[in-house]
């Protein structure tokens, strides 16, 4: 079986509340950051003991915003979790190319 990598949001405690605010289903995730932390942290350990590889995907909820816009999704769960899978994937794709290139170099 090959390499499973999962992408996983990672907020800033300076701009969660905002963050929050922007979400159409704020009323279902955490109400503080530190109880997002705190779930944060269960997560990435349960998922690490299945087996996946994690990645940390910053916030940003600028781009973020853009970028549902441009899908056409909710500013929800289901739409942060394919952002940070298709942050992850970009990042992967950006470090297979420089592989490739430098060996040309």
């Amino acid at each position: 079986m090959g390499v499973r990598i999962i992408g996983i949001i990672w907020h800033q405690k300076d701009t969660f509340e905002t963050d929050l605010a922007a979400m159409v289903d704020r009323k279902e995730m955490h109400n503080t950051y530190e109880n997002w932390l705190k779930a944060a942290h269960e997560t990435w350990q349960t998922l690490s003991e299945m087996g996946f590889t994690l990645v940390e995907v910053p916030f940003n909820l600028e781009e973020f915003s853009r970028w549902c816009k441009q899908n056409r999704l909710k500013r929800n769960g289901k739409a942060r979790s394919r952002w940070a899978s298709e942050m992850v994937l970009a990042q992967q794709r950006k470090e297979d190319f420089t592989r490739i290139t430098s060996r040309h170099a």
